[in-house]
């Protein structure tokens, strides 16, 4: 889905991250639905030109999402590893 809304694909920037923020935010704490957080910043840092590029994902409010769902997420004491 998040692939789908993708502004390379049929979305937009806007709708990617929505999608993304909106699954991390409605999702158990510990599910790994977190890496959508950091897919949808990958993207974003994917589609920008060189030059721009290296300096967004040390942005500090890109930093704090990222680890913001990773609070959520895979360093929430409910995150469990599975298997795939």
């Amino acid at each position: 889905m998040l692939q789908w809304l993708c502004a390379k694909w049929f979305g937009s920037e806007e709708e990617m991250f929505a999608f993304a923020r909106r699954a991390v935010a409605d999702a158990p704490p510990g599910s790994p639905l977190g890496g959508l957080v950091a897919e949808a910043h990958l993207e974003k840092w994917l589609s920008l030109d060189r030059g721009d590029d290296d300096v967004y994902m040390t942005r500090p409010d890109v930093r704090a999402e990222l680890r913001a769902a990773a609070d959520r997420s895979v360093r929430h004491p409910a995150y469990r590893r599975r298997p795939g």
